[in-house]
């Protein structure tokens, strides 16, 4: 769904992997299945994770970043800087209608510019991202504090509106 993340996937995966399991293994032992080579063209290799792929590039597009931070939930987490210190994002989501933005939202700045809107408990924490698109951020953990709302952080750290995240 749009909201889970490695950790809510973690669980409800391993139960249905185990479920599948229990259903093959008693035809693998029967000898009903044969074994078969993977074709290469189908065969894929990966890595392992390295915080270092936490690290956010504001050049890509929202809903990218959106991934990246719900796949890197719980470890190795995502992290912006701002000040030459570690931004943790929690969690966002892409900008949508839903979230009542205003029409006149400039989205010429550069990536990484961080904008607001709204006020009082509704005002709205964003950064713009690749392809002109917002990325709303809805928690963040500024270095030495506690993960807090993007409206908390705007209130409590007002020099992050027009900040450049890097």
């Amino acid at each position: 769904g749009p909201h889970d993340t490695t950790a809510t996937l973690t669980k409800p995966l391993a139960e249905q992997g185990a479920e599948v399991i229990a259903l093959v293994i008693p035809g693998w032992i029967a000898g009903q299945f044969a074994p078969a080579p993977q074709p290469e063209a189908y065969a894929t290799m990966t890595r392992l994770i390295r915080k270092e792929d936490g690290i956010i590039d504001w050049h890509h597009d929202a809903t990218t970043i959106d991934r990246q931070i719900r796949a890197y939930t719980p470890w190795p987490g995502t992290q912006t800087t701002w000040l030459g210190q570690p931004v943790k994002i929690v969690a966002a989501h892409p900008l949508a209608e839903a979230d009542q933005a205003p029409a006149d939202l400039d989205l010429a700045q550069p990536p990484g510019s961080v904008i607001t809107w709204g006020r009082g408990a509704s005002q709205r924490l964003a950064v713009i991202c690749g392809e002109q698109s917002v990325l709303v951020l809805d928690t963040i953990q500024l270095p030495g504090k506690r993960a807090m709302s993007g409206g908390d952080s705007i209130r409590g750290y007002p020099a992050l509106i027009g900040a450049l995240f890097s």
